[in-house]
C-alpha cells in the first residue's frame, strides 16, 4: 500500500507522460506545473469547465445525442465502460444510475478539474490506460485534437476495447432531420434529407481543429482509418441533431 506522499510522487510521475525516465520529486513537479502553462497557451482550443453549464452547453439536439450514446452503450450488453471526455457527466451519471453495481463505468479527461478516473491526453491513452473495458465511448472529443494524432488514438483505443466501439464526431453536412410521431396511431418517423438549396458549408466552431466534411476530413477518410481496427457495424446521423455522426464499430 502506498502512503499519502508515495502516492503523490506516483501520479507526478504518470502525468509525466512519455518522458521515459525517473525523475526528482522536484523536477516532476516543476515538468508537471511546465506542461499545465503549455496547455494553457491553446486555451482557444480547448474549453473550461464553464464550458459546460446546463444553461450554456444543453441544447435539445445534444440531449437527443446523449440518448443515443446511452442506447448504443445498453445495447452493447457491456459491464466495463471507459468514457472518454466527460464534458457535463450526464451520460457517464446515466450508465452508472443503469448499471447500478454490476457494472463500471470509468472516465478519462484532460482536466483534472472534471475529476475523471484518469487525468491525461488522450494522445497518450496507452501511458495512461492499463486495463481493458468492454466498451470504450468518445463522442465529441477527437475534433478538439489535431488530425495528424486521429489514427493513433484510434489504435489506441483497438488495444484496451474489448466488445464495442461508440464514437460520435461534429460534422459540416447541408442536412435537415427531425422526427414525426403520431401518437393515434403509436408511430413515429425519423427523416434525415439535404438542404440542396445551401452550396456552402458552414464554418468550424472556433473549439474545433477539425470537422467531418469540411476540407479533407470527409467521411470515407474517416471510416478507412477506424475501418483498420474495428469492424463497423452501423453509421448514422442523429435525425434529431445531424450535425452529430455516430459511428458504431466491434474490435476485430
Amino acid at each position: 500500500h502506498l502512503n499519502i506522499k508515495q502516492a503523490g510522487d506516483r501520479m507526478k510521475k504518470i502525468l509525466l507522460l512519455g518522458k521515459g525516465k525517473e525523475m526528482s520529486n522536484e523536477e516532476a513537479g516543476r515538468n508537471t506545473i511546465k506542461e499545465q502553462e503549455d496547455k494553457k497557451k491553446d486555451i482557444k482550443l480547448q474549453v473550461g469547465i464553464e464550458h459546460y453549464s446546463f444553461e450554456r452547453y444543453m441544447y435539445k439536439g445534444r440531449w437527443m445525442s446523449y440518448y443515443y450514446q446511452v442506447s448504443e452503450a445498453m445495447k452493447a450488453g457491456c459491464k466495463t465502460f471507459l468514457y472518454i471526455g466527460k464534458g457535463d457527466g450526464l451520460v457517464v451519471a446515466v450508465l452508472k444510475e443503469l448499471l447500478k453495481k454490476s457494472g463500471v463505468v470509468d472516465t478519462l479527461d484532460f482536466d483534472a478539474e472534471m475529476y475523471p478516473t484518469y487525468v491525461g491526453d488522450i494522445k497518450y491513452l496507452d501511458k495512461i490506460v492499463d486495463k481493458k473495458y468492454d466498451c470504450v465511448i468518445c463522442c465529441q472529443v477527437l475534433e478538439h485534437i489535431d488530425w495528424k494524432y486521429f489514427e493513433k488514438i484510434i489504435r489506441s483505443i483497438r488495444k484496451i476495447c474489448e466488445k464495442k466501439f461508440i464514437l460520435s464526431l461534429p460534422q459540416r453536412k447541408k442536412s435537415y432531420g427531425g422526427r414525426i410521431d403520431i401518437s393515434f396511431f403509436h408511430l413515429s418517423c425519423e427523416f434525415v434529407f439535404p438542404k440542396y438549396f445551401e452550396k456552402k458549408l458552414p464554418p468550424c466552431k472556433k473549439e474545433h481543429l477539425w470537422e467531418v466534411n469540411i476540407k479533407q476530413h470527409r467521411r470515407k477518410d474517416i471510416l478507412s482509418i477506424v475501418k483498420k481496427y474495428f469492424c463497423i457495424e452501423r453509421q448514422y446521423v442523429v435525425a434529431e441533431n445531424t450535425y452529430h455522426w455516430f459511428v458504431i464499430g466491434i474490435p476485430y
